[in-house]
């Protein structure tokens, strides 16, 4: 047999496999996974499958209130979302941003809150707020500022430079250069990608 030399980079290697394994083998351990309840659930996934069909309607009129809470608290998140959205998003943009060190503030704060998933955060108002419409609508409206500025940026940063370049020229401000030249290029660019 041939037997390879124990290199640097097949030491670590090596290494790191063996802590792969490990750290598997403790996950498995600690999060107390087991073959055999696995095996035990189709007559319980049955049983929760079973009562969701037919659809049982008699209890419709008292739930449709909540069912109209839940559409207002997505109405109100994705609007107040999409309106915070465009602070990060411009400013998240490589050609808005005024400097490097506000450009990469705002890209973390998109990272950060794209990264967190919404149940984390409807958890955490939940705690700060108390359980109710409120907690899920701020939760709904953080996941909206997170998508929606990510949007934002990449759509600003894909515009001509022309049309911003000519208003500049005419000595406008950098808001009225975002409004007249940036959001309307944008928008058409998110027209064409529909």
């Amino acid at each position: 047999t041939i037997s390879l030399p124990w290199s640097p980079d097949r030491i670590m290697k090596t290494f790191y496999l063996g802590t792969g394994v490990v750290l598997v083998a403790a996950s498995v351990f600690f999060a107390e996974v087991r073959v055999g309840r696995l095996i035990d659930s189709p007559p319980k996934i049955w049983k929760i499958v079973s009562g969701m069909w037919p659809p049982d309607f008699s209890r419709f009129a008292s739930l449709s209130g909540d069912l109209m809470e839940s559409f207002w608290m997505a109405y109100a998140a994705t609007f107040v979302g999409v309106a915070i959205s465009l602070i990060p998003g411009m400013l998240g943009a490589r050609n808005l941003a005024p400097t490097r060190a506000i450009y990469n503030l705002a890209r973390y704060f998109v990272v950060l809150v794209r990264g967190v998933p919404h149940l984390i955060w409807a958890l955490l108002f939940v705690s700060a707020v108390g359980l109710g419409p409120f907690a899920g609508t701020m939760a709904l409206l953080i996941g909206t500022v997170g998508i929606t500025a990510k949007f934002f940026m990449d759509s600003a940063e894909e515009i001509d430079e022309e049309p911003r370049d000519a208003v500049t020229a005419t000595g406008a401000s950098g808001g009225q250069v975002t409004a007249a030249a940036v959001v309307p290029r944008g928008r058409r660019r998110g027209d064409r990608g529909k």
